[in-house]
């Protein structure tokens, strides 16, 4: 037995990773664009389920988590960005002896 068998799984499971990043964010532009397009539907239509091996239902609901997902990260990232921009306005507001006094 290798001594660094963990390594290789490691290894595996980092490409692993990268792979399902690559596709699930390939598959979310993709479908923003046939849903933006009003060609979703259509598409979804056109699919051979069996022969893709996944339900219809599943994809569907997939997608649906993933832009429930997506939105909330959204709206944390813009929720963060606001916070930033206050407490950047508001320490504006201070003098150098009044955040330093604030431990700033």
């Amino acid at each position: 037995m290798p001594c660094r068998d963990w390594v290789a799984d490691e290894e595996d499971r980092q490409v692993a990773r990268e792979e399902h990043e690559i596709l699930e964010t390939g598959m979310c532009a993709v479908l923003t664009v046939l849903e933006n397009s009003n060609q979703f539907e259509d598409m979804m239509a056109t699919i051979d389920w069996d022969e893709a091996g996944i339900s219809r239902w599943k994809l569907e609901k997939w997608w649906e988590d993933h832009k429930k997902k997506d939105a909330k990260r959204r709206a944390e990232a813009e929720k963060a960005a606001r916070a930033s921009e206050l407490r950047k306005k508001a320490l504006s507001k201070l003098s150098y002896e009044e955040k330093k006094a604030l431990g700033l």
